[in-house]
């Protein structure tokens, strides 16, 4: 997720000009244009707005999730929380980039998929620097991250996998390399790592299963695992 975030602002930064200090409406205008350029002409994905010192940045995929064939199918639900940060120059070609926003994904397919991740927190901080492309340094801590996801097959039943990781931190640090390109060093930790999983055979499979159960044991393992476990 954090990886993700970093891709993304690092790219979108790169086609950003240069503003001045203080933040300012033609500032903001000329940052979201850089957005939009990369972005696509789609209305409602990126609002700038001048806040003093910084500027506050929203972006909302909800357009573009809009424009999958699959998120139009009848009773498909995707929904991604806003992406929110703060961007403030800090002169020679550097940004200080913050967010305090932790991400909320939910995914709703009838009869086959239900998946939801949420965080309960969330600090980044990050510099990029524009001659580099990339960010020189950045940090990271998000809690109370939580994934359910449910898998449905109508011929072997219902999975439900649940994980929970109580603190996550990555921190990472990039510089020029000797060859070209950006040499990147980062960590992660995790903590209260927790995992569970539920399944729920058809009767269909259960009779299955119980019925090879009494004369060969062993195969009739194997037949359970086949019917309780589905892959898709």
């Amino acid at each position: 997720m954090t990886f993700r975030f970093s891709a993304l602002a690092s790219m979108l930064l790169a086609a950003a000009p240069a503003l001045a200090e203080p933040a300012t409406d033609a500032g903001a205008e000329s940052l979201a244009e850089s957005f939009r350029r990369y972005l696509g002409p789609v209305e409602g994905v990126v609002t700038v707005t001048p806040e003093t010192d910084h500027y506050a940045v929203v972006l909302d995929l909800a357009p573009f999730i809009a424009m999958i064939p699959e998120a139009q199918a009848p009773g498909v639900d995707v929904s991604l929380s806003p992406l929110a940060f703060a961007m403030r120059d800090e002169g020679g070609g550097l940004w200080a980039v913050e967010s305090g926003s932790p991400p909320t994904l939910q995914v709703t397919v009838p009869g086959k998929l239900t998946l939801a991740l949420s965080a309960e927190s969330l600090t980044y901080a990050g510099t990029y620097d524009e001659a580099l492309s990339a960010f020189s340094q950045s940090q990271a801590e998000i809690g109370g991250l939580v994934l359910n996801e449910t898998i449905t097959d109508p011929t072997q039943g219902e999975m439900t996998v649940s994980y929970r990781i109580d603190t996550l931190r990555t921190e990472s640090n990039a510089k020029a390399g000797l060859g070209g390109g950006v040499d990147l060093e980062s960590r992660i930790d995790a903590t209260g790592l927790a995992e569970t999983c539920r399944s729920r055979p058809t009767p269909t499979c259960r009779s299955r299963w119980n019925s090879r159960s009494a004369p060969k044991p062993i195969r009739s393992r194997k037949a359970a695992r086949r019917c309780v476990r589905p892959s898709f």
